[in-house]
């Protein structure tokens, strides 16, 4: 019986598909969930410092405090614009965008995109005084150069519940989507290899 290569790839085609459209919907409730949160952990991160360095807070005084909260206020507002820049409109850091390497490598890339957005943060703080530029355990790397971006390392355990339950399931997505993409490798070699060796065989 002659095997049906064209059928099984694409059945195999479908189910990869199916996966390929979850992802998309993952990565996109993902990039909202991390909007929501990254404008939350802005004033949060802010009020963090302002409340632990009291005695700068105090020395700079209400006016300068009322301008800070401005400049977070205002940041707060470019938070969907800055995700989209950093997380949900670079395509490199979605695999299922790209179909390239590793499926785990997008949230080593995503993460780094995270840093990179929480990390507009850190210019405002540093004008006031809040954000060491130095020290060893530091998460800020705080830039202020045009070529240079800052960015915080935002630790996965400080992630909201609701985003690191969307990135696991948008890894899983993108694992079952991988393995259907080797199986549809695998039949386009299978049927290379006995197209060959019918060729051969001919009289």
């Amino acid at each position: 019986m002659t095997r049906d290569f064209s059928g099984e790839s694409r059945t195999t085609q479908v189910d990869f598909d199916e996966f390929v459209k979850k992802a998309e919907a993952e990565s996109q409730g993902l990039t909202k969930a991390c909007c929501q949160f990254l404008r939350a952990w802005y004033w949060a991160r802010t009020e963090e410092a302002a409340k632990k360095q009291s005695e700068l807070t105090k020395s700079i005084g209400k006016r300068r405090v009322d301008e800070l909260k401005e400049e977070v206020r205002a940041l707060q507002k470019q938070t969907e614009a800055i995700v989209e820049e950093h997380l949900g409109g670079v395509n490199k850091l979605w695999w299922h965008r790209t179909l390239n390497g590793d499926p785990y490598y997008s949230a080593v890339e995503i993460d780094s995109a995270l840093s990179f957005a929480a990390g507009r943060l850190g210019p405002i703080l540093e004008r006031y005084g809040y954000a060491p530029t130095d020290g060893r355990h530091n998460p800020w790397r705080v830039n202020g150069s045009a070529t240079a971006e800052s960015n915080y390392r935002l630790e996965r355990t400080a992630w909201s519940d609701e985003m690191r339950a969307g990135l696991e399931r948008y890894i899983e997505l993108c694992r079952k989507a991988h393995q259907e993409k080797m199986k549809m490798d695998g039949i386009d070699r299978e049927r290379t290899d006995a197209e060959a060796a019918a060729l051969w065989d001919e009289e």
